[in-house]
């Protein structure tokens, strides 16, 4: 095995000048022995001739000795060289192996501030190298989070260095890098001098990228104040306004907050946010109309989040309903994210996350967040509705507690008092028996009227416990009409009150309830004939609407209603001032209830003075799902201007 200092002369290249200088010293050294050998023989010295030129034969063989002795120094410092450069490539391969591994970014420059060096970790850093010099740096673009103010090339701690001679650390800066996307990175920059640290010989930048840490700490702070601030006890419709506020601007430009329809199919939209600048109006305006997308309908079906990292054209012209909502979309909408809100119950909405910048797009980090913040949402929404329940529930305990102390007193004093007159009559030795039907009809009505009451408490709490059903089936529209006013025409008769009925010719079968379209029917008439004066009249109406639809109207000859009123004609428990003892004010709402489970609408034309036309619409046989399909339009709850008896 060969000894360091061998194997290190072996590494010895033939063609180095010193290498060659060795060469001729010791063939010259050998020259020369063998010319004083020469001279020797020649001088009769190795004969044992007599000395002759002994001096010149001393000088030759001083010069062989000194050449060899200096070929064998020259070895030896050349032995030394050869080490020294091998340890030196060493160090350099060491250096270069280092800055090639090393996890941060670092870049070498020269006195100007001209990039000599870029470690692959700073070049993925900036997405790409760029060796340029100080005055250069101007083009970098770096915001300091402290402020949010953009550095300028004389604030760069590299910049600092230089001018000043000593280390910089910066907290942390974001970057925009060579490709267009954003970095947190902590930079910092020490000088480069020489041995004796006098002379400066460039600087040495170190880039760390802070970005998932800077991304996760702001989640985790997001995410902690916006459950503080949800999770407070809060009215339902301030809540939904404030999710869609507290994602603007920390996750979006813009934020839509959608909740589950009624029928379940797409999400009805509750609250909108816009971050303020030059894209609000743009964004309120596409907020107001929302374009069609079938991502938040997957997403609502589904439970999947959707990210779109960058909006193409192609997906802009397929979500807008028209050229003007594409062009707005062009110039705002770059990038978006669809994420479920959740509730114990399962997907009740959805959240959609937009960002307007051309230089921001949402990543899957961002994505994380979001799904976060819909179930902090989603447990917010659950919570401020179970409030809504329980305080539904309690007032409704209160409403029930009145109209019942309060509507079944009269009946049930009726009731009392008529059987206390019977007992008394029943006594009396003269009985008259005219005067006992009397008391034995009041009983009755009386009795009639804590049963209807009943029955509309029934109803309304099945309604309010999401368990109204109806039961489907084809019924006849004439042979209805025809019942329900066999009915109502001894009590129209009394009041002197004509009853006109119209029903358009080759109607199509109704798919209805029809004992519930009859309980409709007959609170609307029931109603009406109590406000008609005596000798007025009363029109009922059947037609179509196409294949799919029948409406039917009642119309009367009353006073009409007060515009005042309109708006509250259909709400639970309430009636006008004037006419408070004349029911529990039930009938309407649990007639828009039924109305609405049939996929129906009901609504009112009135005029004072001129009379009131209820009107409401039922399904035909063409129309067998209901619920599917849209009511026909029309004007709810808007003043008449003719056309009343």
């Amino acid at each position: 095995m060969k000894s360091e200092n061998t194997a290190a002369t072996d590494r010895i290249s033939p063609d180095h000048p010193t290498s060659r200088l060795i060469v001729v010293s010791k063939v010259l050294s050998a020259v020369l022995a063998g010319v004083a050998v020469y001279a020797a023989w020649t001088m009769g010295l190795v004969s044992g001739g007599a000395p002759v030129g002994i001096g010149t034969l001393v000088v030759i063989l001083a010069l062989a000795v000194v050449t060899w002795v200096t070929a064998s120094r020259l070895e030896r410092s050349d032995h030394a060289r050869v080490l020294s450069e091998n340890s030196l490539s060493e160090s350099e391969n060491l250096l270069n192996l280092m800055l090639e591994t090393l996890p941060v970014g670092v870049c070498l420059t020269d006195t100007t501030g001209h990039a000599v060096r870029i470690n692959p970790a700073c070049r993925g850093i900036w997405g790409g190298g760029r060796y340029i010099a100080r005055d250069q740096w101007g083009e970098l673009k770096a915001w300091s989070l402290r402020d949010g103010k953009r550095l300028k090339p004389e604030e760069w701690v590299a910049a600092r260095v230089l001018d000043e001679g000593l280390s910089q650390a910066e907290d942390f800066i974001e970057i925009e890098t060579f490709d267009g996307h954003r970095r947190v990175i902590h930079n910092s920059a020490v000088p480069v001098y020489d041995r004796d640290h006098k002379k400066l010989h460039g600087i040495l930048i170190v880039n760390v990228d802070m970005t998932k840490r800077h991304r996760l700490e702001q989640s985790h702070s997001f995410l902690a104040k916006a459950s503080k601030a949800l999770l407070e006890p809060m009215e339902l419709d301030p809540l939904l306004q404030k999710i869609a506020d507290l994602a603007v601007p920390d996750l979006a430009d813009a934020c839509l907050l959608g909740l589950k329809s009624p029928g379940g199919n797409e999400a009805d939209w509750v609250a909108i946010s816009v971050r303020p600048g030059e894209n609000s109006g743009r964004l309120n305006r596409l907020a107001k109309y929302p374009p069609r997308s079938s991502t938040m309908n997957e997403v609502l079906h589904t439970g999947r989040s959707v990210i779109v990292p960058q909006v193409t054209q192609e997906m802009l012209r397929f979500m807008s309903r028209s050229e003007e909502q594409f062009r707005l979309m062009c110039d705002t909408v770059q990038s978006y994210v669809v994420v479920p809100v959740r509730t114990s119950r399962g997907i009740s909405g959805v959240l959609t996350l937009s960002l307007c910048g051309h230089d921001r797009m949402y990543d899957e980090e961002i994505l994380a967040t979001a799904e976060e913040y819909g179930r902090v949402a989603g447990l917010a929404i659950e919570s401020a509705m179970t409030q809504r329940s329980l305080e539904q529930a309690l007032r409704a305990r209160e409403e029930v507690c009145a109209v019942v102390s309060h509507d079944l007193r009269n009946p049930l004093s009726a009731i009392n008092s008529g059987s206390q007159l019977i007992r008394d009559l029943l006594r009396d030795s003269t009985l008259d028996r005219e005067a006992i039907g009397e008391i034995i009809n009041l009983v009755h009505g009386a009795s009639e009227r804590m049963l209807h009451l009943v029955d509309d408490l029934v109803d309304l709490s099945k309604m309010e416990a999401g368990h109204l059903s109806v039961e489907t089936a084809p019924a006849c529209p004439k042979q209805l009409m025809r019942t329900v006013t066999d009915l109502f025409q001894p009590q129209a008769t009394q009041k002197n009150v004509n009853i006109i009925t119209r029903v358009s010719a080759d109607l199509p079968m109704m798919w209805c309830d029809s004992d519930r379209v009859f309980q409709v029917l007959s609170n609307l008439i029931g109603n009406a004939l109590k406000y008609i004066p005596t000798h007025g009249a009363l029109r009922l109406d059947v037609r179509g609407q196409g294949r799919e639809w029948l409406e039917f109207s009642v119309e009367d000859s009353g006073p009409g209603i007060d515009a005042e009123y309109l708006p509250h004609l259909f709400d639970r428990y309430w009636q006008p001032r004037e006419s408070a003892k004349k029911g529990a004010g039930l009938g309407l709402f649990i007639a828009k209830q039924i109305v609405q489970a049939h996929g129906g609408d009901i609504w009112v034309h009135s005029e004072t003075g001129k009379g009131s036309r209820f009107t409401f619409t039922i399904p035909t046989v063409y129309n067998s799902i209901a619920q599917s399909q849209p009511s026909p339009p029309k004007d709810e709850l808007s003043l008449s201007r003719g056309g009343l008896l």
